[in-house]
């Protein structure tokens, strides 16, 4: 079993930023050369998913280590730990889970019942690429 997935770091400071300008462009290209997946990081909130001929476009995670190299403590930030099941050489299942810091700055998983807003904001932004999320327990799928 052989995948592909390409992780891109960006900083883009909007999903119009970020989204809109690597849409067709890098991520896009690197599925059409035979990547399974793109993962963006760099913004620190999280960004849109989407579904390019089948396979995931994360535009961005988000935060996920939330104090290593910032000076000071940077508010509650929200991250996302994508979760990819491949079958062959094909994703087959494509979901993810909230990601916070606690008091010992340890990043672990949110419930899902206390990130309502995130869920919100994320399920309109997807849904402008056509993306549809579902929920199963604290875990988002994302329609293949």
């Amino acid at each position: 079993m052989d995948t592909l997935d390409i992780t891109v770091k960006a900083g883009g400071i909007s999903c119009d930023d970020e989204c809109g300008v690597v849409r067709g462009s890098h991520r896009v290209g690197a599925l059409d050369a035979g990547a399974d997946a793109v993962i963006g990081h760099g913004p620190h909130y999280s960004l849109p998913m989407e579904m390019y001929q089948g396979r995931p476009i994360f535009y961005g995670l988000g935060s996920f280590c939330f104090h290593t190299g910032h000076l000071g403590k940077h508010g509650d930030w929200i991250g996302m730990m994508a979760k990819l099941k491949v079958d062959g050489a094909r994703v087959n299942d494509a979901r993810f889970r909230f990601v916070r810091h606690n008091a010992q700055n340890e990043t672990v998983f949110c419930s899902l019942a206390q990130e309502g807003a995130a869920l919100g904001e994320l399920t309109r932004t997807s849904g402008v690429y056509g993306t549809r999320l579902s929920i199963d327990g604290d875990e988002i799928v994302i329609s293949l």
